[in-house]
């Protein structure tokens, strides 16, 4: 595990306030902790020579606000200024500083709107679906109608953050628009398809099909991924970890039985609270 070198530096007695975050920030420490959960507001004002003289003078650490104006003067981007930051500091596993570099060189020269996509994509593609969707939700109240493209993206990764909490319904209604937007997405509506699979019993899944034609094809191939799923299944380590505590069940082996559905409940419940979990600012 990766410790961030504590009180390296000294504490501030004047702050820095971060460009774009707007943070005031006091020691080194802080500055990577905003660094980190801000990379996707970060522009390429992210850092200048005040910084650097911040650095030098205010947290006494000249070889770092060396290294920094060496790569200033040679127009470094945004994202390697902040990595060298953070790897000195050690803030974080290296696995964790190489994303946050990567989500700055993505979202650095985008306008705001599509900075915060970014994020929130970020947060979705790191399970945390909880704060994707507070993010999608608050983007789509700032996207102007006319930019049908971006809100029809929003609206269909929002519907896939759905799917992955099992809010189907949710998920369903965020795919259909998704479509009506940009009819052109297929993928929206193969997804909402696949929600109302899932959702529906299954006669009036074929009713709802049936009295929408321009679905048709597109529902067979879906019942072909869906049998093809159930397949996969089937040779799953969970489908033969299912298999066997039935069979403990049906024998009677309640102490084996219980031993392991609590172990498994227990990775659920936490798999569950990091998938929930919201970072307060």
């Amino acid at each position: 595990m990766n410790y961030p070198n504590l009180a390296l530096g000294r504490y501030a007695e004047i702050p820095y306030i971060v460009p774009d975050a707007e943070v005031p920030v006091y020691c080194i420490e802080e500055l990577c902790y905003v660094l980190k959960e801000n990379a996707f507001l970060m522009s390429d004002k992210l850092c200048d020579m005040e910084m650097v003289r911040f650095i030098d003078t205010q947290l006494e650490l000249p070889e770092l606000a060396g290294e920094l104006e060496k790569l200033l003067r040679k127009n470094g981007s945004p994202s390697a200024l902040a990595g060298i930051i953070l790897d000195y500091a050690g803030y974080g596993s290296v696995k964790e500083r190489r994303e946050m570099e990567q989500l700055l060189r993505e979202s650095v020269d985008e306008e705001p709107l599509v900075k915060q996509k970014i994020h929130a994509d970020y947060l979705y593609r790191h399970g945390k679906y909880a704060q994707a969707l507070n993010e999608y939700a608050e983007l789509l109240a700032h996207i102007p109608e006319d930019n049908v493209k971006l809100l029809s993206e929003v609206h269909q990764h929002l519907g896939v953050a759905c799917c992955k909490i099992f809010n189907l319904e949710v998920a369903a209604s965020n795919f259909h628009r998704s479509f009506m937007l940009n009819p052109g997405n297929t993928e929206s509506i193969r997804m909402f398809l696949a929600c109302k699979r899932l959702m529906m019993p299954e006669e009036a899944y074929i009713e709802f099909v049936s009295a929408n034609p321009q679905w048709h094809d597109m529902s067979i191939q879906l019942e072909k991924e869906f049998g093809q799923a159930e397949q996969d299944y089937s040779h799953s380590r969970e489908y033969l970890d299912t298999q066997t505590l039935r069979q403990q069940r049906e024998q009677m082996n309640d102490k084996s039985y219980y031993d392991t559905v609590t172990v498994r409940l227990m990775e659920m419940k936490e798999a569950y609270r990091q998938s929930v979990n919201v970072i307060t600012r």
